[in-house]
C-alpha cells in the first residue's frame, strides 16, 4: 500500500467489490495489517544504497524521478579510495558480498561473521573509513539483509520490525567502535530471525501441518481439527510434528497465535478483545493469561512497553 486507509477507501472496496456495509470493520482491520510504502523512507533507502555502491563523497541529498528518469543532486564520487581497484578485486568484493548475503539468507551466523571482515576491508581501507562513513556502511549492511530476507518466506513484519529497530540502533551510535559492533549485530539479528522463523527441510506432512496452522490462525485449532484436514492419523501427525519440529501441535499453534497477536497489538486501534478473537480465542481473560504465559506480560503491559 501506499498510501494509510481511510473511510473513503473502504467504502470504493465495498462499493466496487459489492460487499455489504458489514465487512467494512473486518475489511478496515485487514489492510491495517499490511505496511504502508512511505515515499520518503524508499528515497532515503534509495539514498543509501547509491551513496555506498557508487562509493560518494557525500550522502545523496536529494532524488527526483523525471520522465521515468532517476535524476540525483550532490553526486561526487569519492576520491580518498584507492583509484587502481581492478576489475578482479571488484569482482571479488561482489563475490564476498554475495556469499555473506547467502549465509544471512541462510540463517548462517559463523559463515557470515566470517565474511563480513572481508567485505569491510574490500569496501575500503579501514584507517580510511571515517565514523560517518561507518555509519554508512552499517545503514547500507542493513538495507541489504532486509532486502535479501523479504525475498524469503518470513513474514513482511518481522524483517520490517527488525530493520527499523537496527536503524534506530544505528543512528544511537556515537563512536566508530560501537558502529562495528552494531554491523556484527545486524548480522547475528537476521540470521537469528531466519532461524527463528523459517521452515527448514520439514516433510510434506508437517510443512502442510505448518502452513495450515498459519493461514488459519484465526480458527479455533487442534491436532484433531489438523489431522482431519490433512488426511493423516492424529498419532502419526503427532509423532511427526514432535520429531521434526521439537514441539508439539499445541505447543507450536499456541505459540504462534501469541506471535500473530503480538503483531496484532502494533496496532493501537485494535483492541485486545479483538486481538482476542482475531486469534480464534473468544474468551479475553483465558487471552491474557496465554499471552502472558507465553510473553511474560499480558497484552495490555506489552503494547504499553513496546509500541504506546
Amino acid at each position: 500500500m501506499n498510501q494509510e486507509m481511510d473511510n473513503g477507501i473502504i467504502k470504493e472496496i465495498l462499493h466496487t467489490n459489492g460487499f455489504e456495509i458489514g465487512y467494512r470493520k473486518m475489511i478496515y482491520k485487514h489492510y491495517q495489517t499490511l505496511p504502508v510504502i512511505n515515499e520518503n523512507a524508499v528515497i532515503h533507502t534509495l539514498s543509501i544504497l547509491l551513496t555506498q555502491e557508487l562509493e560518494l563523497q557525500e550522502p545523496i541529498k536529494q532524488i527526483r524521478q523525471t520522465n521515468q528518469k532517476i535524476e540525483s543532486e550532490q553526486v561526487r564520487y569519492k576520491s580518498s579510495l584507492d583509484d587502481e581497484i581492478t576489475k578482479e578485486k571488484i569482482m571479488e568484493y561482489r563475490e564476498t558480498h554475495n556469499i555473506l548475503l547467502n549465509a544471512v539468507s541462510q540463517g548462517n551466523i559463523e559463515a557470515a561473521e566470517k565474511t563480513f571482515p572481508w567485505l569491510l576491508s574490500g569496501n575500503m581501507e579501514k584507517s580510511n573509513l571515517s565514523f560517518r562513513k561507518m555509519k554508512l556502511f552499517a545503514h547500507s549492511l542493513n538495507v541489504k539483509c532486509e532486502t535479501v530476507l523479504l525475498s524469503g518466506d518470513i513474514h513482511p513484519f518481522y524483517v520490517k520490525k527488525l530493520s527499523a529497530e537496527l536503524e534506530e540502533q544505528i543512528e544511537k551510535e556515537s563512536k566508530y567502535s560501537e558502529l562495528e559492533g552494531v554491523c556484527y549485530q545486524i548480522l547475528q539479528k537476521y540470521c537469528q530471525l531466519v532461524n527463528h522463523y523459517r521452515l527448514p527441510n520439514h516433510s510434506k506432512t508437517v510443512r502442510d501441518a505448518v502452513n495450515y496452522i498459519q493461514l488459519h490462525v484465526c480458527e479455533p485449532l487442534t491436532l484433531a481439527v489438523l489431522a482431519e484436514k490433512l488426511g493423516k492419523s492424529r498419532p502419526f501427525l503427532s509423532s511427526e510434528f514432535k520429531k521434526e519440529t521439537g514441539k508439539t501441535i499445541t505447543e507450536y499453534i499456541h505459540e504462534y497465535k501469541m506471535q500473530y497477536a503480538a503483531m496484532l497489538l502494533y496496532l493501537p486501534d485494535i483492541s485486545i478483545q479483538d486481538v482476542a478473537i482475531q486469534v480464534g480465542i473468544n474468551d479475553v481473560s483465558y487471552f491474557i493469561k496465554m499471552y502472558k504465559k507465553y510473553t511474560g506480560l499480558t497484552p495490555g503491559e506489552y503494547r504499553k512497553k513496546f509500541y504506546l
